[in-house]
């Protein structure tokens, strides 16, 4: 007997398929994730990166992280990984992983300011970069597939892994990146300067008191 599975959306029967894990309703459209006799709404974040982009966000993020140089792509590949949120699954709305991820960071994340759409197997199936959940969503949570670049970044002679999320362009790094030198700030060379020259300026006008205790002492055996 085949068993009953309904619609996450509207519940109406599906008609299940041991080949698909993701299945789309005929009555309302929605995308259901399917575990045995479980569904759940599932959608994915629209990404705006590609990888042509990928130079650019990189710039942005040696920037921010005051890297005396851009980080070289190496090597790079789409990710999707899936997060149970609860609803109203809005933008920013805090999320889980619903699988093992590449990076412990990646693990509970605010959903980016991405409106979900649609999502069928044959969108998720179109290459190896999408992660299949392993774990069942609490009563009422939602399945939401984020985008992510994993990219192998070089930088000083090192590789490191690195994840850039495709809607909002943040990069996620294995591990800290500090700069490869020290850069030097013309405002605080300034304030350094000034420091200096007040220090000198203060010793021709304020006697030094370790000078005179030795004075009177001098005077006094004479």
């Amino acid at each position: 007997m085949t068993p009953v599975v309904r619609c996450a959306g509207c519940g109406a029967d599906l008609t299940p398929d041991p080949d698909r894990r993701l299945l789309r309703c005929a009555h309302c459209g929605a995308a259901n994730l399917v575990r045995g006799r479980l569904t759940a709404p599932v959608g994915r974040l629209r990404p705006v990166l590609e990888p042509k982009d990928l130079p650019g966000a990189l710039a942005r993020f040696a920037r921010r992280a005051d890297l005396a140089r851009t980080p070289a792509v190496a090597a790079s590949d789409a990710i999707w990984i899936p997060y149970w949120v609860a609803p109203p699954a809005a933008p920013g709305s805090p999320g889980r992983a619903a699988a093992e991820t590449p990076d412990p960071q990646l693990a509970e994340r605010p959903l980016p300011a991405a409106e979900a759409e649609p999502l069928d197997e044959a969108t998720a199936g179109g290459d190896g970069g999408w992660i299949w959940p392993d774990t069942r969503p609490a009563p009422g949570e939602v399945l939401r597939y984020a985008p992510w670049f994993h990219v192998r970044l070089s930088l000083g002679g090192r590789e490191i892994d690195a994840w850039v999320d495709r809607v909002e362009g943040e990069v996620v790094t294995a591990e800290p990146l500090n700069p490869e030198r020290l850069r030097f700030s013309p405002r605080l060379g300034a304030v350094l300067i000034a420091f200096a020259a007040g220090v000198l300026l203060l010793g021709v006008f304020v006697p030094n008191p370790w000078a005179a205790l030795a004075a009177s002492v001098a005077l006094g055996g004479a």
